[in-house]
C-alpha cells in the first residue's frame, strides 16, 4: 500500500484540475519515512529498466499515472517503458521526506502530491487512504470491474461471468489465489499456457497437499530405492570417471557424493549422483514418464542441502518437481522417444528445475524461467543407449536442471512460454514440444488436464526394480527364473530358449549380445509359429511337445 496512495494522489491532481502533463514543469511528492524505507526508494528502482522494477519505481508510477489517469497492467509494458513523454515526466519529478507526515503512521499512509505548472500555477492533491484500504474499502461493484479488467484475455466474458455468479461473491473471489480451480481454468478450459499452468501449481500448491497420506509412502519409497541405487552405483567406472572429471574442476564443495567423501558444488555433485544412481539400470520406471526417480532423488537432494532446507521443504520440491516430469511426459511421448531422443535428459532436467524452483522459493515467473532454461539444454540420444551416456544422459539432466534453477534465481531471462509454441512464422513457432516431437505430434491438454487435483505420485505408475537392467526385459527374467526353479532345469540342459514378448520389449531390450547390436529375428524372419492340436497358433503358455514353458504377465 505504500505505493498506492501515491498514484491516487497523482491521478487526483490531474484529474480535478484538468492538467495536460505537458505542461508540468515540476512535481514534488511529499511522503512519510516509511515510504523511504521500501523497495521503491531503491535508487536501481527509481529509473526502472523492465517491469519487476518499473512497478516498484515512485518517478515511474507517478509519471504514468499523471499521463494516462490509471496505474494498471497496461501501464508496464515494454513500450510504455520506452515511451519519451514518460521519461521526460520522471525528470520532473522530486521526492520529498515530510515529518509531519510520519507522524500520522501507521494509521495513515497520507501523500501530497503537488503540482507546478509552466505557467506558474500551483495544484496539491492529498491522500490518506487509497482505494482498497481496510479504511477505504472497494464496493463490490469496483472489486467486480477490477476482476473483469484483469481476466479480459483469460477469461472469456462468458467465463467472467460463470465467475462472478459462483459461490464466492466478488469481494471473496477478488481474494483467491486459484481463480481457475486448482491450477486449471475448469470454467472455460486451456486460457493460459502450459507453461505457466505447470509454474503456477509449483509455486502455489499448499504444503500440507504436498506431504499427505499416499503421496508421502510414494516419496519415501523413492528416496529409499533412489539411495541404495546410488550407493550401489558409486563404483561404477562410469561414475568413478566422472568423479574424477568432477575434482579436476573443483569449485566450492557443498553437496555431498554418496559412496565417497568428496563434496562438489550443487551442479557437478548432481551429475555425479544421477551417473551413479542409473550407471547399473537399477532404478524404478514410472508409467508413460520413464526414470524419473533416477533424476530427482539426486537433484533435489544437492538442492536441499545446498539451501540447507529442511526435510518438508526437500520432499515439496520432489513432489511437484516429479509431477511436472511425468506431466510433460505424458504430452510428448512416444513421439519423443520414436524419433530417437533418449527422454531421461530432458524429463529430468525440467523436474529438477521444478523442484529446485520450488525449494529455492522462486515466484511464477522465476519457476518458468527455470523450465525454459533447463529446456534449451538438451536430451540424450538413443544411438548412445548401451554404453556409459545412458547414465551420462541421466547426471546431464541432473546437472541441467540444478544449473537452471541457480541462474534463474540470479534474474536470468528466456521465453517464459518455452513448452507450448505459437502460430507465429520463424523462431517463436518453435517450443520445446514442436521442436522435438514435430508440429502438432503431441498433446499439451494432457500436461494439464487434473492439475492440482491428480497427481502422479499418489498413484501406483511406478514400478521398483526387482532385477537390474532394460525395465522391459524383468518379466522375462522373472519367467526364466520360474521356468528353470519348476522343472529344476541346470544349465548344461539347456539347447535353445525361445521368447514371445511384445515388440516395445524388443524395441527397447534390443542388444542380443552386450556392447554389440545385433539385427534381431522377427516372427516374419523365422519358420511359421507352431500349431495347438486345435489348428490355433501356439500361445506362450501352450507348449510345443517336449517343452516346458511358463507365462509372467508382470
Amino acid at each position: 500500500m505504500i505505493t498506492q496512495s501515491a498514484i491516487q494522489a497523482a491521478i487526483d491532481v490531474v484529474s480535478e484540475n484538468a492538467i495536460e502533463p505537458a505542461r508540468v514543469a515540476h512535481v514534488e511528492a511529499r511522503f512519510h519515512d516509511c515510504a523511504f524505507k521500501k523497495p521503491s526508494w531503491d535508487p536501481k528502482k527509481l529509473v526502472p529498466k523492465d517491469r519487476e522494477t518499473a512497478d516498484h519505481s515512485f518517478p515511474y508510477c507517478f509519471a504514468v499515472a499523471m499521463i494516462d489517469r490509471a496505474c494498471g497492467p497496461e501501464q508496464f509494458t515494454d513500450a510504455k517503458l520506452k515511451d519519451p513523454d514518460v521519461r521526460a515526466l520522471m525528470n520532473r519529478i522530486e521526492l520529498v521526506l515530510v515529518a509531519e507526515l510520519t507522524a500520522l503512521l501507521p494509521d495513515t499512509f497520507a501523500t501530497v502530491i503537488a503540482v507546478t505548472l509552466d505557467t506558474g500555477e500551483r495544484f496539491e492533491s492529498l491522500c490518506r487512504h487509497a482505494p482498497g484500504h481496510m479504511k477505504n474499502r472497494l464496493s463490490d461493484a469496483e472489486v467486480e470491474d477490477k476482476f473483469r479488467r484483469l481476466a479480459a484475455g483469460v477469461l472469456t466474458d462468458a467465463g467472467a461471468d460463470v465467475a462472478i455468479a459462483g459461490d464466492m461473491g466478488p469481494r471473496e473471489l477478488s481474494r483467491s489465489r486459484r481463480l481457475h480451480g486448482p491450477f486449471q481454468d475448469k470454467l472455460i478450459g486451456g486460457v493460459m499456457g502450459v507453461t505457466e499452468d505447470l509454474a503456477r501449481m509449483v509455486v502455489e500448491t499448499l504444503g500440507e497437499t504436498l506431504s499427505a497420506g499416499t503421496i508421502l509412502e510414494s516419496v519415501k519409497m523413492r528416496f529409499l530405492d533412489g539411495i541404495a541405487i546410488m550407493l550401489a552405483g558409486s563404483r561404477e567406472p562410469a561414475t568413478l570417471i566422472s568423479l574424477d572429471v568432477v575434482r579436476e574442476m573443483g569449485g566450492k564443495g557443498r553437496a555431498t557424493i554418496p559412496g565417497h567423501a568428496d563434496r562438489a558444488p550443487a551442479p557437478l555433485a548432481g551429475y555425479v549422483n544421477g551417473v551413479s544412481a542409473h550407471s547399473q539400470e537399477y532404478d524404478d520406471y514410472t508409467r508413460g514418464g520413464g526414470h524419473l526417480t533416477v533424476s530427482l532423488v539426486p537433484g533435489s537432494l544437492v538442492i536441499a542441502e545446498d539451501a540447507g532446507l529442511s526435510g518438508r521443504g526437500l520432499i515439496e520440491g520432489f513432489v511437484v518437481g516429479f509431477e511436472v516430469a511425468t506431466r510433460i511426459a505424458h504430452g510428448m511421448n512416444p513421439h519423443l522417444f520414436d524419433g530417437g531422443f533418449h527422454q531421461n535428459c530432458l524429463f529430468g532436467a525440467l523436474g529438477v528445475a521444478a523442484a529446485g524452483a520450488r525449494m529455492r522459493g522462486l515466484d511464477q515467473m522465476g519457476t518458468r524461467m527455470a523450465i525454459g532454461i533447463a529446456a534449451s539444454e538438451g536430451t540424450g540420444l538413443r544411438r548412445n543407449v548401451g554404453s556409459m551416456a545412458k547414465a551420462f544422459h541421466v547426471g546431464h539432466g541432473v546437472r541441467n536442471g540444478v544449473f537452471a534453477v541457480m541462474l534463474a534465481e540470479r534474474g536470468y531471462r528466456v521465453n517464459p512460454d518455452i513448452l507450448e509454441g505459437t502460430d507465429e512464422a520463424a523462431h517463436a513457432r518453435f517450443g520445446l514440444v514442436d521442436t522435438y516431437n514435430g508440429l502438432g505430434n503431441y498433446s499439451l491438454d494432457k500436461m494439464i488436464e487434473g492439475l492440482g487435483d491428480a497427481w502422479e505420485l499418489a498413484k501406483d505408475t511406478t514400478v521398483v526394480c526387482f532385477h537390474p537392467g532394460s525395465t522391459t526385459q524383468a518379466a522375462t527374467i522373472d519367467a526364466v527364473i520360474e521356468l528353470a526353479e519348476a522343472h529344476d532345469i541346470r544349465l548344461e540342459e539347456v539347447e535353445r530358449i525361445e521368447l514371445a514378448c511384445t515388440p516395445e520389449a524388443l524395441k527397447r531390450a534390443c542388444y542380443m549380445e552386450p556392447r554389440r547390436p545385433t539385427r534381431l529375428a522377427t516372427r516374419s524372419d523365422t519358420a511359421p509359429p507352431s500349431r495347438s492340436s486345435s489348428g490355433a497358433p501356439a500361445s506362450p503358455s501352450t507348449p510345443t511337445s517336449g517343452s516346458r514353458a511358463t507365462t509372467c504377465r508382470r
